[in-house]
């Protein structure tokens, strides 16, 4: 017996009473829904089926929904699940059986509404059924690089996909006295950004910015380009930084001004540097050298960022600048990979470059960036949060780098086999297959599951990194784990009746959209009525929207977030946790076998109701109708049973 906040599940169909067959096993085409309405004086409870299979839970599968005076009864309801003198928690996986319950509010113990349910064996389709395969062109059409309101920075994404060049300009300040040794780059500094980016992996400690990618996109992406000569800027970095505090320079202006200079300077032609033909230089990044230390009030000046430059509009004759990556020298040079068991003496360091780079190609943070929520919602154990290990697959899935299986409901008992995400690009998505199946595209609310292993660009982080020496595991899993995140980057857009003065649309409707749409929709009158698609989620709370329940959208504050992990235990430590970092690498909050150090098999609505913000409900209001468990694993894949609760 256990006690919880009830959350009502979607009722299908009409309601009648029913007895079920006594044999252990049955067809899987005689498995239609059998529910049941009990009532106890004002108290009405509706089971949505009273026929479950093999492994499926009380609470998913029956799913019980208390009325009270005709109303949904919301407050605290206890369930006692029956065999014999045997009793089970609402959420365990039953074996066949005959089952009875008893279910009643907590407060009004003696309104007890009681009944029976039968877990029946099926027959589990092993034949590759009960899911699709996205198809290269689909995933690759639907690429964060492609639309202007999506992601990271808006327009001007550097190409995720093909042989792309970038620019990178190691940058100095006209230091002199005591500083002067920050004047200029040695030989050999210059020789590690070169290494750097877009060296060998043996070259590093761990990756070179291109190597990383070409590994981590399966071989779509070669970041190719240039070192350029060292440039000086005129102004000593004390003058930098004065000029930076009383608002009278920016970091964009730098780099507009750095840009002029090296383009009469080198004889650049920014169309080398164009691939996507977009208008824009797909990649600039800014290495310079300083002594200053970055403060509270510096942060914008020297620390390592990605931002854009306004104003420049699309040239595709002569490319323009707009997003660039500023970043300290010292940040490939940390020294991380000492006594870590790497078998390289060389310190060159790219995390930061790789993150970094992402937000290039248009990745948000999965960090919580502002705030004081405290919490990992992504689970750290991401490129784009704690700077470690690979990226995820649905960051991959953005890219265009992998194809997704997506589970169709046309099976209600199936396997599935997922090899290595690192070494394959095998995952899977997983939604309501009944009331609002999958769009498609990365641009909804789904689950996305992947096989993650230690090998890779994994393989270096899961021995340790040294900026978590002591937090968690100390850095990526050690071992191959099934990983499971929940995703909403669903989209909107918005209509209205014209343009205010300010170039906005007034008397606006917001609605979430699954259409993909890059420009504004205008009346015969040439007139703008309706938007392009935008993102609005966010790990950040200050950065992430929501259309509310009212209808009425909110750019901000949201507790909706862009991708959240799914700790195994069900205790949504990285969402809820102020001390979520403490379960950085643990290999306990993955999904698979005790063999391997993890810390459940099974996924249910009911385990994970605290990862969501309505219990078992998602953002959009829809109820996952799927229950899935590992039914093997080794080192290179792992073997899923999924289960249809409706």
């Amino acid at each position: 017996m256990k006690k919880l906040y009830f959350f009502p599940f979607l009722a299908l169909g009409c309601f009648s009473l029913i007895s079920c067959n006594s044999n252990n096993s049955i067809d899987n085409e005689d498995f239609s829904l059998k529910p049941e309405t009990i009532t106890y004086a004002s108290y009405r409870l509706e089971c949505r089926n009273t026929l479950l299979r093999e492994g499926m839970n009380f609470f998913d599968g029956v799913g019980p929904t208390l009325y009270a005076g005709g109303s949904l009864y919301k407050k605290e309801i206890v369930y006692k699940v029956l065999q014999g003198d045997k009793v089970f928690y609402e959420g365990e996986p039953l074996k066949a059986g005959h089952y009875d319950f008893v279910v009643f509010p907590k407060e009004e113990k003696s309104a007890k509404l009681s009944g029976s349910f039968e877990v029946k064996k099926s027959k589990t389709t092993n034949n590759k059924k009960g899911y699709y395969t996205l198809t290269k062109k689909e995933v690759e059409n639907t690429r964060l690089s492609l639309y202007n309101n999506i992601g990271a920075l808006g327009e001007g994404k550097m190409p995720s996909i093909g042989d792309v060049n970038i620019l990178v300009i190691p940058l100095t300040f006209n230091e002199t006295g005591s500083l002067s040794s920050y004047a200029h780059y040695e030989e050999k500094e210059l020789d590690k950004i070169e290494k750097s980016y877009f060296g060998e992996a043996k070259d590093t400690s761990w990756e070179s910015l291109a190597s990383y990618y070409e590994k981590s996109s399966y071989g779509k992406l070669k970041i190719k380009g240039t070192v350029l000569p060292e440039y000086q800027y005129p102004l000593s970095s004390s003058e930098v930084q004065s000029q930076f505090l009383s608002g009278r320079l920016s970091t964009n202006t730098i780099v507009k001004n750095v840009l002029n200079a090296i383009s009469k300077r080198d004889n650049i032609n920014p169309a080398d540097y164009d691939y996507d033909k977009d208008g824009y230089i797909d990649g600039i990044e800014v290495i310079y050298k300083t002594a200053k230390p970055y403060t509270s009030q510096t942060m914008d000046l020297w620390w390592c960022f990605t931002t854009y430059i306004t104003g420049n509009l699309p040239n595709k004759n002569k490319p323009v600048a707009r997003r660039y990556f500023w970043s300290r020298y010292d940040q490939i040079e940390t020294n991380y990979y000492l006594n870590k068991g790497i078998n390289r003496s060389d310190t060159i360091d790219a995390h930061t470059l790789v993150h970094e780079t992402g937000h290039m190609l248009g990745l948000n943070d999965y960090y919580i960036s502002s705030g004081s929520e405290g919490t990992m919602p992504a689970g750290g154990c991401d490129m784009m949060d704690h700077n470690i290990g690979d990226h995820s697959a649905y960051s991959k899935y953005l890219l265009g780098w992998v194809t997704p299986k997506v589970i169709d409901g046309t099976e209600s008992d199936f396997l599935v086999t997922l090899s290595s995400f690192q070494d394959t690009g095998d995952c899977l998505i997983v939604r309501n297959t009944v009331t609002d199946p999958f769009n498609d595209t990365p641009y909804d609310e789904y689950l996305m599951l992947s096989y993650i292993t230690p090998t890779s660009v994994n393989e270096a982080d899961s021995k340790g990194y040294g900026e978590y020496t002591g937090v968690g595991n100390g850095g990526y899993y050690s071992k191959p784990g099934l990983s499971i995140s929940h995703i909403d980057n669903r989209l909107v857009s918005f209509e209205g009746s014209k343009v205010t003065s300010t170039g906005s649309l007034s008397n606006v409707v917001a609605t979430y959209t699954d259409e993909l749409k890059n420009d504004y929709e205008v009346d015969s009158m040439g007139i703008v009525t309706k938007s392009p698609s935008y993102s609005i989620t966010s790990n950040t709370a200050a950065y992430s929207g929501e259309i509310n329940s009212k209808g009425t959208y909110v750019n901000q504050g949201s507790s909706n977030k862009e991708i959240v992990a799914i700790a195994s235990d069900g205790s949504g430590i990285y969402l809820k946790s102020k001390n979520a970092e403490s379960a950085l690498g643990l290999q306990k909050y993955l999904f698979g076998t005790s063999e391997y150090g993890c810390g459940n098999t099974y996924f249910s609505n009911y385990k994970q109701q605290t990862t969501f913000n309505n219990g078992v409900y998602w953002n959009d209001n829809s109820v996952n109708n799927w229950t899935f468990n590992v039914e093997a694993q080794t080192d290179h894949n792992i073997t899923l049973r999924f289960l249809k609760n409706f």
